[in-house]
């Protein structure tokens, strides 16, 4: 009988708060950037450089003004040269070997990068998807889609992202998982 299930729920429905992210006092980027950072062999650059033009803006991150993140910006990117590398930089490689990598960048020798690490840049990491990624025993789209982290360069705490290009991930495929794991990072 249909007027009995209607009694059976109270009307209108009740709503639960929301959750909130609590501030216990870390960084916040209040003026954001990105700078991508393309390795040898990454095939979606012209993508994601027209994503992170466009995430700043979007609504998407608009949202995310209550956290007090102010709306990202994109920086040129850094596109590297296979002579800008060493082999291991694109083989398998680990978190601890990404961050002494991305130090390394801020040691005088690397003009692309600057001299001096701006921290209220992610400096955001592209590899191609021959590159394995390993976090704490576990492996790029197999266990994560990407990762993030931040590490300290000539004093100053800066946040560094890891996207490998994963075939597939999830439900998604090819760039949009590249996009999607982007925006989470």
């Amino acid at each position: 009988d249909a007027t009995d299930a209607a009694t059976d729920f109270p009307y209108p429905a009740v709503t639960p708060d929301l959750p909130r992210v609590v501030d216990s006092g870390g960084p916040v980027l209040a003026t954001p950037s990105v700078t991508p950072v393309f390795f040898p062999g990454f095939d979606y650059p012209t993508q994601v450089l027209d994503f992170v033009k466009k995430i700043g803006p979007s609504k998407y991150w608009q949202a995310l003004s209550e956290y007090g993140v102010g709306q990202i910006a994109a920086a040129p990117a850094v596109t590297l040269t296979t002579d800008q590398i060493a082999p291991a930089d694109i083989g398998s490689i680990t978190d601890d070997q990404i961050q002494a990598w991305v130090v390394s960048r801020f040691d005088g020798t690397h003009a692309e990068f600057g001299n001096t690490p701006d921290p209220n840049t992610i400096y955001t990491l592209f590899y191609p998807s021959q590159t394995v990624i390993s976090l704490q025993g576990a492996q790029s789209c197999q266990s994560f889609g990407g990762c993030h982290g931040n590490v300290a360069i000539q004093g100053k705490l800066v946040a560094y992202a890891v996207i490998p290009e994963c075939k597939s991930f999830g439900n998604s495929s090819a760039v949009d998982v590249v996009t999607e794991v982007t925006s989470h990072e």
